[in-house]
């Protein structure tokens, strides 16, 4: 980012916002705060590495935005990191938080910028929403629709044929009724469900693996209508969203080079 030069006066205004009346940082901090290229932090937990890092974006604040269009982007695993983020100097860095920057966890990230612009671009379809209990709801009502319509080749016989021996073992050593359980196993695999665009396959979230492949089973019709429906509601679960994201990718090279 050789478009700014961070100086030792930007260096001093970090300081006046994170550190206390007459503390001062490091010279491995300072040489830190001063490099643009790619580096690595590496520290133990509490010898200060966020606060360099908060450091850095403010300092990075005062510049822009910057001249060649480009952005920040700050990815954390957690909500938490990010609130400490805007917690501890969201006052003073109004232009971090907003375009072309992006500060989020790596879900928000994967939802905002690649999921939810390739469903819009390749099916046309608006996601409102990205959660994994909604999306399941959903793909369960619209499932229960035709559970055993004949149109459909009653889809849920497919998958109490999947779970039945399953249901009946762990029947006898809940002893619960046998129905009961099964209608839960295959309530469970329904929620699991996904078609991936990638190979034209119907299969389960959890191990990825093929459920149905042959466009003209009636059974994979009906599941895939189910599918789209929930999709075309506007809802899509978390891990939905990372097997879209890899499809854009995969389709959009231009994608890597720009991130």
């Amino acid at each position: 980012m050789s478009i700014i030069s961070i100086t030792d006066e930007d260096v001093k205004y970090a300081e006046s916002i994170l550190l206390k009346a007459g503390q001062k940082f490091d010279d491995e901090r300072v040489e830190f705060l001063k490099n643009l290229n790619t580096i690595d932090l590496q520290a133990v937990p509490g010898s200060g590495k966020t606060t360099v890092l908060l450091a850095k974006l403010l300092i990075f604040e005062r510049y822009m935005p910057f001249k060649n269009g480009s952005g920040i982007l700050v990815i954390s695993h957690t909500n938490a990191a990010i609130d400490e983020i805007k917690s501890r100097i969201g006052a003073y860095c109004p232009k971090l938080f907003s375009y072309p920057n992006f500060v989020g966890t790596i879900q928000s990230f994967v939802n905002e910028f690649l999921a939810k612009p390739y469903i819009s671009q390749k099916f046309n379809i608006h996601i409102n929403k990205v959660d994994t209990n909604l999306f399941e709801n959903h793909l369960l009502s619209e499932f229960k629709r035709i559970a055993w319509s004949t149109d459909y080749g009653k889809p849920t016989s497919f998958f109490w044929g999947r779970n039945i021996q399953k249901a009946k073992k762990k029947a006898i050593k809940s002893s619960e009724n046998e129905k009961d359980v099964c209608n839960r196993e295959v309530d469970k695999e329904i929620r699991n469900l996904y078609f991936d665009y990638s190979d034209n396959q119907i299969k389960l979230i959890t191990d990825k693996k093929c459920l149905l492949k042959d466009p003209s089973n009636k059974k994979y019709q009906g599941i895939k209508k189910v599918i789209e429906d929930t999709l075309k509601s506007g809802f899509l679960s978390f891990e939905y969203a990372y097997i879209f994201a890899n499809h854009f990718l995969k389709n959009n090279a231009i994608i890597l080079r720009l991130l």
